[in-house]
């Protein structure tokens, strides 16, 4: 049947790809613009994040009129943990292997999640905290608003407000920390509370989705051309400013990506077919959703390729001296490594648990540019990474 078979919106996953890309660029990178904003890769998975598991809980509620808060629990964990302990026991037994010195409180704030706020073993893994922390919010705050709201039909109104109120509270304490000047990013860009607006301003561009769609539609109708150039500008700042020296970036840039990145997602939803027919654009864009498909293990190891991997092919005189060229094999040892390991660990798990666990979700569609529905969308597509 249409509600159990994996169908993934190819436009998301191309997006995904384009947030790990921009990662990689900020990590190692001969290009310095790259360098400079590929942090915001990390704005865009948020915004997708958010989007992406409330249209899970909406799609649930939807179907039954209630949120299984343990069910979606499992299947968060079944995604979420097999790879990134899988990606840990490999760093310990490294780290072992190579009589570095193992701190235990690293250890400790990335098994239980909380790089965010406790220095961790990786640079990268603050980001998966945050969005730890965001799974277990998020459907404790719409089963609170189901249950206590008498509007079934849809009794989660007060989420855009709540965002508003989210937003400014986030805004007014970035600018509260900022007030002598820029801060380091560990301590301005990495807690959870201080990203929750960006990922619950993609809970909100889904729950128009979800429940009010015309004035969802109405919104993303807006000409493309117009749609791109503001989020272009929302976006443009943070690859001109270096985000460690500029108090504008580390406060009033932080709504700007997340208002920017949501655009292209109105935009990729709205219009799922740009492009599509597009002979040259075609391959191009399968390989960009491929690499996107599996962001989340190479998100995993992109930085281990570079700490160890890129050491060793420089060490036995592999690693070509251009930057350019070291950019390239890079990111190609990163999604190798990352693909052959979500084909190891991450997608077997995602097996068992949809034979544990099965969703239930009817799939969602998305409409094309004429209006009509298009791509079927099941409301089971894993997040981002």
């Amino acid at each position: 049947m249409l509600g159990r078979r994996k169908l993934r919106l190819r436009q998301l996953d191309i997006l995904r790809a384009v947030a790990i890309l921009l990662v990689l660029g900020r990590h190692f990178s001969f290009s310095e613009t790259l360098s400079r904003g590929g942090w915001s890769g990390v704005d865009l998975f948020f915004v997708l994040s958010g989007f992406l598991i409330s249209g899970l809980l909406f799609a649930e509620f939807k179907k039954g009129g209630r949120i299984d808060l343990g069910r979606f629990l499992i299947r968060r964990g079944f995604k979420i943990y097999p790879p990134f302990y899988a990606f840990m026991g490999w760093t310990v037994a490294m780290f072992l292997i190579r009589g570095g010195h193992l701190r235990m409180k690293a250890l400790i704030s990335e098994l239980f999640f909380l790089q965010s706020y406790v220095p961790a073993m990786w640079p990268h893994t603050w980001s998966l905290a945050v969005e730890e922390h965001f799974y277990l919010a998020l459907p404790l705050l719409l089963i609170v608003l189901s249950r206590f709201l008498r509007d079934r039909r849809d009794p989660f109104r007060a989420l855009p407000g709540l965002f508003v109120l989210v937003a400014c509270a986030s805004l007014g304490l970035r600018l509260y920390l900022c007030r002598g000047g820029p801060l380091p990013l560990t301590t301005i860009q990495y807690k959870s509370h201080l990203n929750v607006d960006g990922l619950l301003f993609g809970v909100v561009l889904s729950y128009f989705y979800h429940f009010q769609r015309e004035q969802f539609d109405r919104a993303a109708d807006l000409p493309g051309w117009f749609l791109l150039a503001a989020s272009a500008s929302l976006i443009a700042p943070c690859f001109v400013l270096t985000i460690e020296q500029s108090s504008f970036l580390q406060t009033l840039g932080h709504p700007m990506l997340y208002l920017g990145y949501g655009g292209l997602l109105m935009l990729a939803l709205r219009r799922p077919v740009v492009g599509a027919r597009v002979i040259l654009l075609r391959p191009l864009g399968d390989g960009l959703a491929y690499l996107g498909k599996h962001s989340y293990s190479v998100y995993l190891w992109h930085s281990a390729v570079a700490v160890w991997g890129l050491e060793f092919l420089r060490r036995i005189g592999l690693l070509p001296a251009a930057n350019p060229l070291q950019f390239v094999i890079y990111a190609i040892l990163s999604f190798a490594i990352g693909i052959e390991m979500a084909r190891l660990v991450e997608i077997p798990a995602l097996k068992i648990r949809d034979r544990l666990f099965p969703t239930s979700n009817a799939p969602l569609t998305v409409q094309g540019p004429s209006g009509d529905s298009a791509t079927p969308v099941p409301s089971m597509v894993p997040e981002a990474g």
